[in-house]
Formats: C-alpha cells, structure tokens, sequence
C-alpha cells in the first residue's frame, strides 16, 4: 500500500520503517567539559628527581660541575687551566711570604681551598669590593655626564652651521631673483646669472588670465569619467534631467541603450547622408536608421561675393567642392567613432561606413538664382537670397501679381537679369535653385520640388505647379527653361558613376527630392502636423508650420510656401532678430558679455516699464518697412538691462505679430519648436513663452535642417510617407517643455500693442494716438 497521501518529515523509508511510522528518540548532547578529568594520581619517574635519587647524590659535585659547563659557555678559556694557573699564583705567593720571614723556617704549604660560589668572602675582601664599587659607579656617572656634554655641544655647533647655510642660501635667491641687481652684480662678478622664471619660456603667457572658468559636471555612479559620458553620448544619447545636472536617458532610446552597448552585435546598419547647402558654409550628417543617431558630422565654411551695394553672390560649384569635403568628413568622423560594422568587416573603416548608405537628401538655402546655358554649364555666380539689386523689379512685380514680392524671390532676380544682362539672358537655358543644382551635380537631372520653388514666387501654392501667367509676366520665352516638379517622395535618381566614384559611395545611392532650408528644418525639428510650430531665433527670425491649406496673404506678411511632406507651410521672416541684441549690448554694455547682459535683464520687469523698442536697425522685411528704424526711450531708463530685455521682446514682438496674422487666417500653434542662436538664452525663452503663450520644446539637434534631409532620403528609400516616417522616429529633444506664465501674460500683452502702434505710427502709416 503506498504512503504518497501520508506526507512525512522523515525521509521515505522500506521495509517495517514505510510510512514515517519510526519513531525518534530525541539526541543528546553533552560538552566535553561536563566529563570528569584528572582521575589518576602521576608519580615521578627513575630520572625525574625522585626522592631516593636527591639523597643519595653528591651535591657539591654536581653543583661544581655545572659551575664548570657555565663558565665553558661564557668564557673562551677552559675553566680548568684557569682554576691551576690560580693555584700556581697563590703557591708562588705564598712561597714568596715564606722566605721573607726567616731563613730557617720551613716554607708554608698552601692548601687550595675549593672554590664555592656559595662560601663567604672575607671582611677584608667585603670592604674593597664595596669601595671599588663605589669607585666605579662615580666613574661611570663622570663618563656619562661627559658623553652628554660632548654630544649637546656637537648637536649646538651643528644647527648652528645649518642655519648659516640656509641663510646664506636664501640672501644668493633673493639676490639671483632681483632684476634690479642684476647689472651691477653682473659687473661684479662675471659668473653671476639672474635667477629663470618657470615661465619665461611659455610663449602666450598670460592669456587665460580673467577667462571664465568651465563649469564643473557631475558625474554620477553610471557614467565614471570623461570617456565614458563621451562613450555614451554618442551610442546612448544623453540628456539632461530637469532641474537637474545628472545626465539620464531620454524615454524613446532607454530601449536601446542595450542595443548600444552591443556593437558587435550587429553586422551592418542603414546610414542616410543629410547636407545643408547654407549661406555660409555646408553641413553633412550621417544619421543611423536602427537606433536614431548621428554617427558622423562634416562642415565646410565660405564666404559670399559683395562687390557693390546690395550684392551677394556666390559661385555654384563653391557648394559643389564643399558638399564633397563635408561627406568626406562626416565618413571619416563615423569611421573614427567604431561604428558597429567596422567591428564584424574586415574593409578600412570609411569604407565600411560608406558601403551603408542607402540615400542622400539636400537641404539648400532658398530664392538663389543659377543660371545654365544650353550645355548645362553656369553662365554668371549665382545672386543669393540676401542681394537686394533687384529692389525696383520687385516693386514692379508686386503690382502685376497683385501680392508684395520681396528682392529675395527668385522671380525679381530673373527679371533683374533680363534687364541689367542682357547677354547673359540671352544664354539662359535652364535655370536652378541652389540645392537643385546640388542634385543636378549628383545625378544628372534638371528639376525641382515645391518647397523651394515656392520661393521663386511663380509658383501656384494652391496647385502646387507653375503658375504659367505670372511666369509670362516676367518673360514670354521662361516657359522653355523652367524645371520640372517633382513630388515630395519622388527620387531624383541615383548617384552618377563619376560621382560615386569620387565620393566613395555606391552608384545605387538614392537621391531623394530635397527642399528648401526652413522646410527641412520643420522636418529635422519633428514639425510635421498642424499645431507644431517652429520658431527661429536667429541673426533673423523665422516662424513657419505644417498647414493642411494654402495661406495667400496679399500683404506678404506670410509667405505661402509648400512643405516638404505634400502641405503647405506658411511662413514668416524678420531681417533683425539675435542681431539687435548683439547691437545694444555693443553700445550699451561693452564691458559685459551676454550672460552678464542677461543676468540685469531678468531683473527687469515685463514691459520694461513702458519703454517700446522698434528692433527695425537694417529697415524690415515682415512688415515691409525698409526704410524702418529707431527706438523710444525716456529719460532714466537708460539702463543696460532694461535695453537689452527690450531688444529681446521687440525682437520677440515681430514674430508674434506674424502668429496674429496667421490666426486671421484660420492658423494656430499648439506648441512651438525654437531653434538658433537666441534659444539658447534662458530669459529669450521664457519671454517668447509668456508673450505667445504657448508650451515650448528645443530640438537637441543644432543642424536641423541637414537632420531633415536625411530624414526625408529615408523616408523616400523606404517608401513610407514623409510625415509618417518622422513621427516613426521622432528628433531628439531637449528634456522637459517649459510652459507659459498666465501671470505675465497681461504685461506682455500690453507691450505687443504699444509695439505695435509705435511701428504703424511711424513706419507703417497709422495713426499715432498712443
């Protein structure tokens, strides 16, 4: 019968013991110091001294003979010839005592007496060796007083010639030291040198001294030193936590921080290539699919051509030269930074990065006309955003469109070429923006994509194709060297041989349409659905947004710009932005830096105490105010803080003018993205937050518009929406959104209309009642 129903603590036993039916007698203990010891008496043993062996021994013997092995072991001699050498000693004396006490007596025999160290000395005997004791105790103190005498005076005489030579030592380096001596003991004495400095020899001496000192990190437990944070900044991305200076990780790559961490793990990645063609200087980034990183970065600056007022040109192949420097560069910074396919491929590091890219998108600064021939070649530098020659053919355009027209758009620039040129007109064959001349270089192709034509100013923002009325308005024959469009997930088409070969990238690189800069930007800040706006503080500002519709402003307050996503993207532009604040702290603070220029403004309430400044120094694009400037002030508040929050709300007040206007037009933020230089100032923040009222987020990103790119060249390699792909794998932003004070909301708003009845007052033709 089983016991598996009849659980037991014993162990499962056979036989009679089965089913835990044994019974255990519990165990006992007991110390070894409770059991009885020492139970049998010892007695000594034959050569243990036993009673019978101490008294029938010979004592004196013994006792002699161990005196004698004593005296063997402390003294050299024998015991033994020294006993008999004593006993011819006293023989010989004796002999001696004998003879001077008569001829006749019979000499005296000497009976040696046994030396015993237990017999008593004599009186006699008693008595000297006491006094020869006392004798040599006094010695041996007078010794001993003499020894401590002599050593005190050789320890005096020593410190003392210690102290001379420090002395002496001391006066040669005061005099050695002093230039002042340095003739007159040179004279003296041929062999006497001045003293070097430790620094005589340092070149640029001096030259950090008042430099402010850099600010000490944190560094925590998770992150040991410098070249681990460096480690993880790049494979991990690093953020820091709000009110914080602990770096964590963001929420979307704490996933990934494993995935990091392996880089072997991997044997290949996806690898995009992003370039911003730029006013002054070309961006390239590459950025990683599979965890959303920047692995590589390269920039190439120059510089533009201003021969007469108003012009700026540049020549085409300045871009061309640069974009292939900055790739080179951001292959090498990649390759450098061991991504993870070096690990695992046996090819050169920037091969191995290069054999990953899979698509390029060009971001190029918008309006700049370049003009080809029939060949494909340049025929003139190319007129940039920024020339203002062709002011007087925007003033005429502006009235045959019927909406104000700007020099900055392409349409003035073709005109004014027509008319200052006419030799050159005549060679026009083609003509292009600056980033699609840049995909013209990569593949071959002459087109063009809406984004940036809508700042040629002929295009139809409703249809989002040539506006064939204007384009005669500004020349019959233009019709014929206008490029085609290209949708927004449209490739231009693949890398040229040459090409490929000299950048060393696959021929099957995919080049994807591009854009123009601020529509990159958009996507490079995750502005891709309506509500995200993005705010540029910049040497000039910028507001603009996706939009689900066209915005037509006749006034050209708000530009109608399409987007790179397939929408539209409204956007404003101020001349005079971080530019202004530079100027006042130039004159009004030339001894403080921003930060310090900043700290005084945040003292300062909003509003400024009613002090308005019009931020108009170089005249104004957004309102079309040229030849607007000045300022207003009154007496007493002259103060360099106040000039500066000033500078910073009426720079401030423009763009949120612009924001007014696209509400009229049924357009309104959710959130605004701010990015450029001005975001970097904590009090720009919060007044930009308090005036428009509205959450903030910063891109952690500097080059969002080179981002953009090669977020649309994956897009595009992928076949995935453009809008989608990017709220797939959002731009990192800076932790925490900063929120706007209600409490200040009505200072601020008070200020806004003082601005701007000041500027239609005096610029605009408005009234002046204020």
């Amino acid at each position: 019968m089983t016991t598996a129903h009849r659980p037991t603590w014993a162990p499962a036993k056979g036989h009679e013991e089965q089913g835990g039916m044994r019974i255990y007698a519990p165990s006992r203990m007991q110390s070894v110091k409770d059991l009885p010891g020492q139970t049998k008496l010892k007695f000594r043993q034959p050569g243990q001294n036993t009673e019978e062996e101490l008294r029938g021994g010979d004592m004196r013997s013994k006792l002699e003979e161990k005196e004698r092995k004593h005296f063997l072991k402390t003294k050299s001699t024998n015991f033994e010839e020294e006993r008999e050498e004593d006993l011819r000693l006293l023989e010989s004396v004796a002999a001696a005592a004998g003879d001077g006490g008569g001829g006749g007596a019979a000499p005296r025999t000497l009976v040696p007496k046994a030396v015993d160290a237990d017999d008593e000395d004599d009186a006699d005997d008693s008595d000297s060796s006491d006094s020869d004791d006392e004798d040599d105790e006094a010695e041996l103190l007078a010794e001993l007083e003499r020894i401590k005498r002599e050593r005190a005076e050789e320890a005096a005489r020593k410190a003392a010639e210690a102290a001379a030579k420090a002395e002496a030592e001391e006066q040669a380096e005061l005099v050695r030291g002093n230039p002042l001596l340095q003739e007159k003991l040179a004279a003296q004495d041929p062999s006497f040198a001045l003293k070097r400095r430790w620094d005589d020899d340092v070149v640029f001496k001096n030259q950090t001294r008042g430099e402010p000192k850099a600010q000490k990190r944190f560094i925590n437990d998770t992150i040991r030193n410098d070249f681990h944070r460096r480690f993880l900044e790049r494979y991990v991305r690093l953020r820091q936590a709000p009110c914080s200076g602990r770096p964590t990780l963001s929420a979307r790559h704490r996933t990934t921080a494993w995935r990091r961490s392996q880089i072997i793990v991997m044997a290949s990645s996806t690898l995009y290539l992003g370039l911003d063609v730029g006013t002054q200087g070309t961006k390239a980034l590459l950025w990683e699919k599979e965890t959303g990183e920047v692995l590589g970065r390269g920039s190439v600056g120059y510089s533009l051509t201003s021969t007469r007022p108003g012009q700026a040109e540049q020549q085409p192949h300045t871009w061309v030269e640069a974009c292939k420097e900055a790739i080179a560069d951001a292959l090498d910074d990649a390759a450098s930074m061991g991504t993870r396919g070096d690990a695992v491929d046996s090819r050169p590091g920037r091969q191995s990065v290069a054999a990953r890219v899979r698509a390029v998108g060009v971001s190029g600064q918008q309006h700049g006309l370049v003009a080809l021939d029939k060949d494909h070649k340049v025929i003139r530098p190319a007129p940039l955003w920024c020339d203002t020659s062709s002011a007087q053919e925007a003033a005429e355009l502006s009235q045959l469109f019927g909406f104000t027209l700007v020099p900055s758009f392409t349409a003035t620039k073709l005109l004014w070429l027509k008319r200052r040129e006419p030799q050159n007109w005549e060679r026009l064959a083609h003509w292009l923006l600056p980033h699609d001349y840049v995909n013209f270089w990569l593949t071959g192709r002459l087109c063009m994509e809406a984004s940036d034509a809508s700042g040629t100013g002929l295009l139809d923002a409703t249809t989002r194709s040539w506006d064939m009325e204007r384009v005669r308005q500004v020349d019959e024959r233009l019709a014929a060297s206008l490029p085609p469009l290209i949708g927004p997930t449209e490739a231009v088409g693949t890398l040229r041989l040459e090409v490929a070969a000299e950048l060393g990238l696959p021929q099957d690189v995919i080049v994807a349409p591009g854009g123009g800069d601020n529509a990159m930007a958009a996507l490079g800040s995750g502005a891709v659905r309506e509500g995200t706006w993005v705010l540029s503080l910049g040497t000039s500002g910028t507001l603009f947004g996706p939009s689900s519709k066209p915005v037509l402003d006749p006034s050209g307050t708000i530009c109608p710009f399409a987007d790179a996503a397939g929408g539209w993207l409204p956007l404003l532009c101020t001349l005079n932005c971080t530019g202004v604040t530079e100027e006042v702290r130039l004159t009004v603070g030339k001894c403080l830096d921003h930060d310090s220029m900043t700290n005084e403004a945040s003292v300062e309430p909003p509003g400024c105490h009613g002090v308005t400044f019009l931020p108009f120094i170089n005249g104004e694009r957004t309102p079309n105010w040229p030849q607007a400037t000045g300022l207003g002030l009154r007496p007493g508040l002259m103060r360099p803080g106040l000039l500066y929050r000033a500078a910073m709300e009426g720079a401030t007040f423009t763009l949120l003018a612009g924001m007014q206007r696209m509400k009229d037009y049924g357009i309104a933020a959710t959130e605004l993205r701010v990015v450029g230089g001005g975001s970097q100032n904590k009090l720009w923040r919060r007044i930009v937050a308090d005036s428009f009222q509205l959450p903030l987020r910063f891109p952690a990103e500097p080059e969002a518009a080179a981002l953009g790119a090669a977020l649309q060249a994956a897009a595009v390699h992928t076949g995935t929406p453009i809008a989608d792909f990017v709220e797939a794998h959002p731009p990192p932003m800076e932790a925490g959104v900063l929120q706007p004070q209600h409490t200040t909301a009505a200072a601020y708003d008070e200020a806004f209309r003082r601005h701007q009845r000041w500027g239609a007052c005096l610029f605009g033709g408005g009234s002046c009642e204020v």
